[in-house]
Formats: C-alpha cells, structure tokens, sequence
C-alpha cells in the first residue's frame, strides 16, 4: 500500500471513530433529555400538583412534551382561549353528519393582559388577508376553518410559528427547536464534501492503478461525515428551566389522572372545568376527566345543589343548550360503569377534542 493511502486509510478510520463516539454521545444525551420524568420508585408517593406550572399555557405545553410546537398545539391554544371567553367555536355540522367545520368568532373581550403568544395567536387568526393590490389586513370578526385552510393555512402557520417562538424566548430550550443548523451538522456536512473530493480523486487514481483499496479512506470520511451530519436533526435540549418545568407538566398530568369525584368542590366545578379541559386535551384525557366531572354533577344534584357548567364557549347543532350543559345522571369510571356514549359533558369533551385533532391532521403541513 501506498504512503498516500495509508495516510488516507488512517485518516478516514479516525473520522469514523470520533464521528461514532461523538454520535453516540449526543444521541444518549439527547434521549434522557426528551424523556418524560419516570414516576419516583419505592412506597413514597411522587409529587404531584393541582395546578400547571406558572407560565405555561396549554398551548405551549406541546413544546415541553415533544420538543417541538406543531399544529394540534394551535388548536389546544384557541380552545383554551375559548374556554376563557376570548372567542366562540360552534360546529357546523351536527355530530356524526358529513365533513366537520367549525366557526370561530371573536368575542369582545379585551386581550390586552393575555401573554404575548396567545395575542398572537388570536391577531392571525382574526386578521383578514391584504385586499389584493395592497398590503392592508383588517381585523375579521369570525373565520370558518375550512376557509383558513383553503388559505394555504397561511394564518394557522403564522399561529404556530407565535407559539414556537414563545417557548424559546422564555428559555426553556438551548436553541430553537426547529433550527437544524447545529456546530455537528456543519461539521458533518464539511466533512461528507471532503471526503466527496477525496473520493473523486480517489477514483481517478483507481482508473489508472485499478487498486480499489484508494477508495476506503475517502469512503470512510463521507460515513463519518454523514453520522456527524444527522446529528442536525436533532431537536433542541431543553435547558435546566424547560427540564424543571417538564417535572411540573408531568406532576400536574399525575394530579389529574388520580383526581377522582369527591376531591371536587361543585361550587368550583364550572371554573374548574374550563380551567382543565384544555389541559386534559395536551394530556390526551379529556373524555375520563369529563366522566369524572360529570359524576360530581349527578351527586350534587342529588344533595339538592345542580352543578351549573358555563359551556357556551363551544357549541354543537342539534342541542337545546351548548352541548353539556345538562349534565345526566352518569357513574364515575372511579366507583362505576363507564358513562354511556350520550353522557352530555362526555360528548362535550369529545367533541372539543373533534376540534383539536382536526388540527393535528394538518401536521404534514408545518414546515419543520
């Protein structure tokens, strides 16, 4: 073997194995740092609280969760914003009959105290395109979602793109989660180049020896290169802020999977609700709070005091009221059956829930 090659052998075996190790590394340190806290071990009880942590927004919580802000997460934002009476959602399709669409309108409530993000959030969804020929955008007081759709989602992104940038700004990541360009991916990306030119050298030398073994060096730069360049797309770290907020997203998520009917206070049930259901909705237990609520309804009737649930935030065709708001007579799924499919605060919740999953089937519309 040629001195040449050997130097380009060793060179590309040295790559390699720092690419592999560094690869390594970071995928390790990248896996503990998305996971979700494990439940404590042994016969103490983990902590849990009975309310978010300060500062998160439901909408933003999908961003701690999964390391990045999609689309469902726009959603879960307008039904809290919703839920706190700062604009109405009515389906217009009744359950069950043909395509859903919903109508969003804006109330009159004022959003000047609301964070920034959720500002936002309701600024682009509430603004109208420019009149064509101008740049002029003029507030809209309701917006039908199959219309934002067939604006090429252009104000569900700016929605987003409001979200993503939050959870940044309040440090809760190293970087922007959706920023790819990371030191290991351009190094990664330098390195394929040169091992690309090597290789390319390389085989006009083998056209004129016919010794193929020239080619192992620069093959073995381009592997190493392309391991280092993957390391790109990983997500963002979240910073010791984000990791402890995490705990407390977690901590709240064990309050309201153990919460259970008689914990309840029925003179609080109503704020009580709206509150939580955007947050069961991240959480991905709408329905079994909405059974547990329902239960706490049907017993305080019993005693004499009906549980009046302000719903009228969200609405569905073919109902007297706001879907749920008489609620029956339905079992906890803690001390009993599970509530019928008709139980109305449990249609309720699925039906919010109908809202919110239509926005994650616009997932492979984000950018990134």
């Amino acid at each position: 073997m040629r001195q040449a090659e050997l130097i380009m052998l060793v060179f590309g075996v040295v790559v390699v194995v720092f690419s592999t190790t560094v690869y390594t590394i970071t995928r390790r340190r990248h896996r503990a740092d998305q996971a979700l806290p494990d439940v404590d071990p042994g016969l103490i009880a983990p902590t849990t609280h009975d309310q978010p942590p300060a500062g998160v927004e439901p909408g933003l919580a999908g961003a701690l969760l999964n390391g990045r802000t999609d689309m469902r997460d726009v959603f879960v934002a307008l039904a809290d914003l919703a839920a706190r009476g700062y604009l109405q959602i009515t389906r217009l399709t009744a359950q069950g009959a043909g395509a859903p669409d919903w109508q969003m309108q804006r109330t009159q409530k004022a959003d000047a105290d609301l964070p920034e993000a959720d500002r936002a959030v309701l600024a682009a969804i509430f603004t109208a395109p420019p009149v064509p020929g101008t740049d002029e955008r003029t507030p809209r007081p309701s917006v039908r979602l199959g219309l934002l759709l067939a604006d090429h989602s252009e104000p569900l992104s700016q929605a987003r793109q409001a979200l993503r940038a939050e959870g940044t700004r309040l440090g809760w990541f190293h970087r922007d989660p959706h920023d790819h360009h990371t030191t290991w991916g351009w190094v990664g990306g330098v390195l394929t180049i040169v091992g690309l030119v090597l290789a390319v050298v390389s085989a006009i030398d083998v056209m004129a020896t016919s010794k193929w073994s020239a080619m192992v060096g620069p093959l073995l730069v381009v592997a190493g290169g392309l391991l280092l360049a993957s390391l790109g797309r990983l997500r963002a770290p979240r910073s010791a802020l984000g990791n402890h907020l995490l705990d407390d997203l977690d901590a709240y998520r064990r309050h309201l999977d153990a919460l259970r009917p008689e914990q309840v206070d029925p003179a609080g049930a109503s704020g009580l609700f709206k509150a939580t259901l955007p947050w069961t909705l991240v959480f991905g237990s709408a329905e079994d709070f909405a059974t547990t609520m329902s239960t706490v309804a049907q017993r305080s009737a019993g005693w004499g005091k009906p549980v009046h649930l302000d719903l009228a935030w969200f609405s569905v065709p073919g109902t007297a009221r706001p879907a749920g708001t008489r609620v029956g007579a339905s079992p906890s799924r803690h001390d009993g059956p599970t509530p019928p499919a008709d139980d109305p605060l449990v249609s309720f919740a699925r039906a919010v829930q109908e809202f919110v999953d239509a926005g994650g089937k616009q997932a492979g519309r984000d950018d990134g």
